[in-house]
């Protein structure tokens, strides 16, 4: 899950979390409830985790910036 994690990342935001940020997204404890590995997230394959934690990246997360910054006129219920 750690690819899942950074390839998103990468695309959105043009890095990849550190190493606590990369622990924080894919560890199997901890305080984060929507974790890669969470129980939700177990019956996706890796394709679908990854278009998953992309669209939530992109509209809730980090990347919420450059995807406005990429087209501005799109309204926040478009994305």
């Amino acid at each position: 899950m750690l690819f899942v994690a950074a390839m998103a990342y990468q695309v959105f935001i043009g890095k990849i979390p550190t190493a606590s940020g990369l622990d924080d997204l894919v560890a199997p404890t901890g305080p984060n409830p929507n974790k890669l590995n969470s129980a939700y997230d177990q019956f996706f394959n890796l394709e679908n985790r990854y278009i998953n934690f992309a669209v939530n990246l992109g509209k809730m997360g980090e990347g919420q910036a450059a995807v406005t910054a990429a087209d501005p006129r799109r309204s926040r219920q478009d994305r």
